[in-house]
Order: C-alpha cells, then structure tokens, then sequence
C-alpha cells in the first residue's frame, strides 16, 4: 500500500506545521526572558526536525525503497530537507538568505505539483501544494518576520488543516470508505 507511508509523511509535516503556524500566528507562548525564549525555540526547532524533516525524509526512503516511486520518494526527500534546514536555521539564529536558493526549486516544485495534482482530479492535494509554495515564499523570501511571521503562521495552519484532511482521507479510503482528495 503505498498511500501508508504518504500518510505518514503528510502527518508528520501537518504536525510541525500546526505547531510552528500556531506559534507564528500568537507568539504563544511568550517568553519571559532571552533563555525562555531559546527554550521556545529548541522545542519548536525539535518539532520541527522530528516531524517536519525526519518523517518526510522517512516517508521518501520508503516510498523509493518499497515501492520504486521515484516522484514520491523526491517530493518526500526534498520537503524533509528544506524543513530540516528552515528548523535548524531558525535555531541556530543562522542566515536565512541561503534558503532562498533552495526555495526556488521548492516552490517551482510545489507550484507544478499542484497543476499536475489538479489535472489528475486531486484539488485538495493540488491546493496543499500551492499553500506549501506560499509558505515557502513567505518563510524564505521574506524570512516570516513580523507580519510575514502571521501571514506565515496562517498558511501554516492551512497547510497543517489540508494535511490533516488528506491523512484522513487515505485512512478512510484503506476501511473502504472512500473520501475525495
């Protein structure tokens, strides 16, 4: 079955999502001092990291090895990479601009994926890849600072809602009850 691992994956990044967009979108929590803050900050880069990059990069191991999808396992590998490096560098207080590089082939990806996803019929997929390109442009482009920050926190939580949705529907259509994607 590969919809299994899919749904893994899907999961894993509408969790960190949910976690970093509500995060963005509030400020909640707020720290009281600098080592709160970097307390807030490792447990979201640790979400992030687990479920965001790891579980993606999982998800495209197993969707290559398993089941010879050479798409799959590549939008999986490459969606865990840039969370993994968008996590780490939001922790590690790096420079954001080297993101922006491989933003670009993310949101190129992302926007085709979408239009591929919606020729084949899927337009809550199609519609989770646009949302992932506007968060991408957002977060790297604009580095989700202040209202970028809001705006990045509320695609999130879209991204983290149709995550959630596709998860559900995949778990659905395995006991026979089959939901749109």
């Amino acid at each position: 079955m590969v919809t299994l691992p899919v749904a893994f994956g899907v999961f894993g990044y509408g969790t960190a999502a949910l976690t970093y967009g509500l995060h963005l979108m509030t400020g909640f929590p707020k720290p009281a001092n600098e080592v709160e803050a970097r307390k807030i900050k490792a447990a979201l880069a640790a979400n992030g990291f687990c479920y965001g990059g790891i579980a993606q990069f999982v998800t495209g191991l197993l969707l290559f090895v398993l089941f010879n999808d050479i798409v799959g396992a590549t939008t999986f590998g490459i969606f865990g990479v840039l969370w993994t490096a968008i996590w780490l560098n939001e922790y590690f207080d790096m420079d954001p601009r080297p993101l922006t590089f491989l933003d670009i082939a993310i949101a190129i990806w992302t926007f085709f994926a979408g239009i591929w996803n919606g020729m084949l019929g899927h337009p809550v997929v199609a519609a989770l890849m646009w949302s992932i390109t506007t968060l991408v442009i957002i977060l790297c482009w604009f580095h989700g600072k202040g209202k970028y920050g809001r705006a990045a926190g509320a695609v999130a939580f879209e991204n983290a809602m149709l995550c959630y949705y596709i998860v559900a529907a995949v778990v659905f259509t395995q006991l026979g009850h089959p939901l749109p994607l």
